[in-house]
């Protein structure tokens, strides 16, 4: 009624605002009265504005009206109206002594002096804790700028909440320590890049004193980012190029130690250094001298090793020379011929077991000599054996160049009936000698004694033979029955042609197409089937001579008085037509045997 209504008198009533913020216009309007004109005091204001705006919102806010707790207000009228009630109950209990004003008074200001100390414990108590609050607060800014101001983040929003409340210290609080983890985690890991760093550097014999040591961040200091994304990058680096020693060394190494063993040789200090080291430990230092001695020792080594190995491959090839002939002189199976053509350097004894195989077996064909001499008589004479008979197919076989065909014959005639027995006699005659002389042991040729391992020999060659046989009479019978059905095969494939099918030539050359003939009895069936008749394997055999004496093909390879003459006039079918190999029918005068004539 003072002051009269104001602006925000009006606004109160606004209900598009919350209830909060209408007991805080609330609130202000009251702060604006002029309290002193009505005689209230400072305490008697605030609680008269706490009630309103308090009534306000509870007015506001039923649900939250009707669930209110005792508020600070509330529970100080209770305190107060509890020293009331207990003054009072003191009064009546002093009237009922009749104690005297002095004495109450005595006892009423101690009872004030303690409640007085009390209170004043309690606000010097809350004052320290308010001082605490905003020092901490002030503290935490500190350290939450700085701490942002490091990771690179956005400033702190200090207006999120009132200025030096415990809102806001609380929130500086947390801000602290998930800045605190951050920053933690960050620092462990620029420690670990910086560790790495040096380790490498340690490793691969660089200087860390200098400009090295002064470029890198102290690890109590979070570092730039970019700063340790370079040394991330330095240690890549240098992790790139101790793989590469690393590997360099072991393989040093490994063929140092595989050339030494093989050549069975003593090295010196210099190399002895060199393959002590042991490049995967983590304290060994894989410097730029240490890779410089291993490549000089690595070369002087290797070109010892190659030496030997030159040499070592000229004793063993000496020794297969004479191996090979040994084989051969002492008729050794396959199988058994178990060293390798070539020098292996990885073999250690090969040269000494390829020694020891020559010296063994000399002493063996020094002892056997009369029956491998013989054995190899024998098989030299079987080799021009199988010389002569792969050129039995061949096109100058009776050719007769200067007059060696006869020489030929004659030779092998003498080879087969003379050559061989009485080379294969001979074995016989030494193998006997030989086990009179040592009679408990045998010769042995792939498994078999001399006279087996030779019948063995004999009996597969007729074996072969005689499949060879058999099947160049099937290959002439598939190929007469061939050429008598279809006409002679042509050289070359027909291709992109019809093939050839037994019709009806157009030429007069071609023989008359073969008619079944019919009986009286045959019905219409037998006829169309005669209609259709082939040129299949009972035509053949209804054309094909019956007896030697009514061949009419002229056979070169037949002896003389057996040949068939052909009359003149008589003409055969061109075979290179693809019409069948006989005669064309022609009122000649029949054939006769010359024999007969």
């Amino acid at each position: 009624d003072t002051e009269g209504a104001s602006q925000n008198s009006t606004q109160v009533l606004d209900k598009s605002l919350s209830p909060e913020d209408r007991a805080q216009l609330v609130r202000d309007e009251l702060e604006s009265v002029t309290w002193d004109k009505i005689g209230v005091g400072a305490d008697l204001k605030s609680a008269i504005i706490n009630a309103a705006a308090k009534t306000t919102t509870d007015h506001l806010c039923p649900k939250k009206r009707a669930r209110r707790r005792l508020s600070v207000l509330d529970r100080t009228d209770l305190m107060v109206n509890k020293i009331t009630s207990t003054i009072s109950d003191l009064n009546d209990l002093w009237d009922k002594v009749d104690m005297d004003e002095d004495r109450r008074l005595t006892r009423v200001n101690q009872a004030y002096g303690h409640v007085e100390r009390l209170l004043s414990e309690m606000v010097s108590s809350e004052l320290a804790m308010v001082t605490a609050v905003h020092e901490q607060i002030s503290e935490f800014t500190g350290k939450v700028t700085d701490m942002r101001r490091e990771l690179g983040m956005k400033s702190f929003n200090m207006n999120a909440h009132p200025a030096g409340s415990i809102a806001l210290w609380k929130a500086l609080e947390a801000d602290v320590k998930i800045l605190k983890e951050q920053r933690g985690t960050l620092i462990e890991e620029q420690k670990k890049v910086i560790d790495r760093f040096a380790h490498l550097t340690s490793r691969l014999g660089s200087d860390l004193s200098n400009e090295t040591a002064a470029s890198l961040p102290d690890t109590s200091v979070l570092a730039p980012r970019a700063a340790i994304d370079e040394l991330r990058e330095r240690n890549r680096r240098m992790e790139k190029i101790l793989a590469e020693r690393l590997e360099t060394i072991i393989q040093g190494q490994r063929e140092m130690n595989e050339w030494i063993g093989r050549m069975k040789c003593d090295y010196d200090e210099e190399v002895a250094a060199v393959l002590e080291v042991d490049p995967r430990a983590p304290e060994s230092a894989l410097t730029a001298d240490l890779m410089e001695h291993l490549e000089e020792n690595r070369l002087k080594i290797g070109s010892a090793y190659t030496e030997w190995v030159n040499y070592r491959d000229s004793e063993y090839k000496e020794c297969i020379v004479r191996l090979h002939e040994l084989w051969e002189m002492c008729c050794v199976g396959e199988e058994e011929r178990r060293l390798p053509a070539q020098f292996d350097p990885s073999l250690n004894d090969s040269v000494e077991e390829a020694r020891s195989e020559v010296e063994r077996l000399e002493r063996i064909y020094e002892r056997r000599r009369d029956v491998y001499e013989k054995i190899g008589a024998w098989r030299t004479h079987w080799m021009e054996k199988m010389q002569f008979e792969s050129s039995e197919n061949s096109m100058d076989k009776y050719t007769n160049r200067g007059g060696s065909l006869d020489q030929r014959i004659k030779y092998e005639n003498r080879l087969n009936k003379q050559l061989l027995p009485h080379a294969e006699q001979a074995v016989a005659e030494a193998y006997s000698a030989f086990l009179k002389e040592h009679p408990g042991e045998r010769v042995h040729i792939d498994g078999m004694e001399p006279l087996a391992y030779i019948s063995h020999v004999v009996n597969t060659h007729d074996i072969e033979k005689e499949m060879e046989r058999e099947q160049k009479a099937q290959a002439r019978k598939a190929q007469l029955l061939q050429e008598t059905k279809w006409g002679t095969t042509p050289n070359k494939p027909n291709l992109g042609r019809r093939p050839l099918v037994p019709t009806t030539s157009s030429t007069r050359l071609a023989p008359l197409p073969k008619i079944a003939r019919l009986t009286a009895n045959s019905g219409g069936e037998e006829a169309a089937a005669g209609a259709n008749f082939t040129f299949d394997q009972s035509a053949i055999s209804s054309i094909s001579p019956k007896k030697n004496a009514d061949r009419i093909f002229p056979k070169t390879s037949s002896p003389k008085g057996s040949r068939v003459t052909v009359p003149p006039g008589t003409r055969f079918a061109s075979p290179a037509r693809g019409t069948p190999s006989c005669i064309s029918k022609t009122p000649k005068r029949p054939l006769v045997p010359a024999n007969k004539k």
